[in-house]
């Protein structure tokens, strides 16, 4: 950052990006350093749900909506020796370089110049003798054990699930971190099990927040095999098995975390708790007692029935209900349009379950818990 832009900055501080603040703020400046300014403080605003010294730090558009949050690089830093140097292949604005740095030395790569600029301040926010390199870092020989690496998933600006479009290529960075002791790939959740499990002896998928965030693709000499539900604020996991075996629906029924869904962890869940599964669509387990869980979500159910549309608008209406929520995971149904089909406009907020089985659809009509 410049000393006409620092100037800017200041001079912009808590004012809204009119004409005439725009025209103040570019007469003491720059017409450029005050466009650039408003657009900083515009993006740290934004940024304050990703990161607490949001109004420290600097930041570009799209590299702000591709950074990892500063609880999740909390997880991810967490997951290293402390103490031992890490480092950080596909760094971008900093958000895992931050993370690590907290706990340790940090050797952070950006091939993007202009994000290599806003990295460096970032990162001395945290750890002034942490090494910003602007360059390519699967070029060259790796003398470190220990790195994580996050793909940037966008064509044209747009997502993409393609892993062949996927920069740096993950199966390069994946062979070449074959080669330390522990080597991290964060990816999308929503890539195949064989695209992920090709790539590493360990998955973790981690979550917050009610969502399945992300993977975290395990490599390495001291990359523990397996698969995993974790949950990034508490650290809490479970491991895959066996699905749980499908029983009748009890007093309440339980919508597992996306994570321990996408995870196959649903088995150690059930065996936790003591309950049974539900119909043919992974993620909901039953049992008789109401429970609190970071991995639950719990429903008390009021009355199952037939899945037929009249029949279960005129039950909701003679409950004096309203459909707050429709859920309907593995069944082929825009849940916004059928909750709006299915709602009488009543005041007592319910919640329709869509559960798919070998003998038909069933509704479950349902008092949120929790």
């Amino acid at each position: 950052m410049t000393a006409l832009q620092a100037e800017a900055l200041e001079l912009a501080q808590g004012r809204a990006p009119t004409p005439t603040e725009l025209e103040r703020v570019g007469q003491a400046v720059s017409p450029e350093a005050a466009r650039w300014a408003f657009e900083q403080w515009s993006l740290r605003e934004r940024a304050k749900a990703k990161f607490s010294r949001a109004a420290e730090m600097l930041f570009e558009r799209e590299a702000l909506e591709q950074a990892t949050s500063e609880v999740l690089a909390r997880y991810h830093a967490a997951r290293f020796p402390e103490g031992v140097l890490v480092v950080d292949l596909t760094s971008g604005i900093g958000g895992d370089a931050m993370g690590l740095a907290e706990r340790g030395p940090v050797l952070a790569f950006e091939r993007n110049p202009v994000r290599a600029e806003i990295l460096r301040h970032n990162l001395d926010l945290v750890d002034p003798d942490s090494v910003v390199v602007e360059g390519d870092a699967l070029d060259g020989a790796w003398e470190f054990e220990y790195a994580i690496a996050d793909p940037a998933r966008r064509v044209g600006g747009r997502r993409t699930l393609d892993p062949e479009a996927f920069v740096p290529d993950p199966v390069a960075v994946a062979n070449r971190m074959r080669t330390l002791k522990l080597g991290l790939i964060k990816l999308s959740p929503m890539l195949s099990d064989a695209v992920l499990e090709a790539l590493g002896v360990g998955l973790e998928f981690v979550g917050r927040r009610g969502e399945c965030s992300e993977v975290l693709v395990l490599c390495g000499s001291e990359a523990a095999a397996g698969r995993w539900a974790v949950l990034a604020d508490t650290g809490e996991r479970l491991e895959a098995g066996p699905m749980p075996h499908v029983g009748e629906i009890h007093r309440f029924l339980f919508d597992a975390h996306p994570c321990a869904v996408r995870a196959h962890a649903l088995g150690a869940l059930a065996s936790a708790y003591d309950l049974v599964a539900v119909g043919v669509a992974p993620g909901y387990l039953t049992g008789p007692t109401r429970l609190e869980s970071p991995w639950l979500r719990t429903y008390e159910v009021i009355e199952v029935l037939p899945f037929d549309r009249k029949r279960v608008k005129q039950r909701v209406r003679e409950l004096g209900g309203r459909v707050q929520e429709l859920k309907a995971r593995g069944h082929r149904l825009d849940a916004d349009e059928e909750r709006k089909r299915l709602d009488p406009g009543g005041v007592e907020p319910l919640t329709i379950i869509v559960i798919p089985g070998e003998s038909g659809i069933r509704a479950a009509l349902c008092r949120r818990t929790t």
